[in-house]
């Protein structure tokens, strides 16, 4: 009876750090699409943007393929992992089409770090 009891407690314990580890990495990564052998990078930027007090800040950008490549696949990496990122949405276009428009939205007073990478074919 004392091991069972032992095995249940040693058993929540291994979940809650389990749980607490994984909030550490709280990141607000996107991936859309895949990417195959051939596929290029196309853009690749850096986008930050200082937060304002007690406001959402915001930033789009539009990125345009050639007439001959579609996008493949958009990777945002969201730079802050303690939970405080970013948001990123594709609002128009993405994997199959000639462009992508991202929108980048930030939490109330934080602000927002991403690296943004645009693959095509």
């Amino acid at each position: 009876m004392a091991l069972i009891k032992s095995i249940e407690i040693l058993t929540i314990l291994i979940i809650i750090v389990v749980a607490a580890n994984s909030a550490l990495d709280a990141g607000h990564d996107l991936i859309v699409g895949s990417r195959l052998a051939g596929d290029k990078c196309i853009y690749k930027e850096n986008i930050v943007k200082a937060g304002k007090w007690f406001q959402i800040v915001e930033v789009t950008k539009k990125i345009k393929t050639t007439r001959d490549e579609k996008v493949t696949q958009i990777i945002a990496k969201d730079h802050a992992l303690d939970g405080t990122g970013a948001f990123a949405k594709v609002i128009e276009g993405g994997p199959m089409y000639y462009n992508v428009t991202m929108n980048f939205k930030s939490q109330r007073s934080y602000g927002i770090d991403f690296t943004l990478e645009v693959y095509a074919r």
